[in-house]
């Protein structure tokens, strides 16, 4: 989780009960507690929402977007399993549940499929043979690590990582706490 994502505010509109204008709205947002408040320009509470049900079903947040009105929830037991969900005035909305391993595949795939030289049809073999081999052995959701970002148009960002280059990388910042070669490193 980002610092500071845990409690943040943000801003909602909501339709004016007396014509077609529309009003906005400060929302308190309470991740650790999983609930949200919205309260008036004048500063009078009008909903608290809880998304206990939503963390139950999709998981935990575990990101939100800059504006602070779209979420990403993951699954602990199903890490490549995203579920994006927007703050609305009455509840989390659900948006899309995306697996991020089937995603990358079916990317790889593509890519084969269209090819349309000879060039590409030899990049699409060696992408084959990765898929087929390394694709598997490297997927595999306990060799990888993952970061997620989401931006305020629900594109979901996401940044794989070998495990083990991570643990290296953690021991040579242990052994040399001072040096900046980590940062040169990566």
């Amino acid at each position: 989780m980002k610092p500071g994502f845990k409690y943040f505010y943000t801003s909602i509109e909501q339709q004016s009960k007396m014509g077609g204008s529309t009003e906005p709205l400060m929302v308190s947002v309470d991740c650790s507690a999983w609930k949200y408040f919205i309260y008036s320009k004048a500063g009078l509470l009008l909903k608290r929402v809880e998304f206990f049900e939503d963390v139950e079903k999709y998981g935990v947040p575990i990101d939100v977007s800059p504006n602070g009105k779209i979420f990403i929830f993951q699954d602990q037991h199903k890490p490549s399993s995203l579920t994006i969900m927007e703050l609305t005035f009455d509840s989390m909305r659900f948006v899309k549940t995306v697996n991020v391993n089937q995603a990358i595949k079916k990317y790889i795939e593509d890519c084969i499929d269209t090819c349309e030289d000879m060039d590409d049809f030899a990049k699409a073999k060696k992408m084959r043979y990765a898929l087929d081999g390394d694709y598997q052995t490297y997927f595999i959701e306990n060799n990888v690590h993952y970061e997620f970002d989401i931006n305020d148009n629900r594109d979901l960002i996401v940044q794989i990582s070998n495990k083990l280059e991570i643990e290296l990388f953690d021991q040579i910042a242990k052994t040399f706490p001072d040096d900046d070669e980590r940062d040169i490193i990566r």
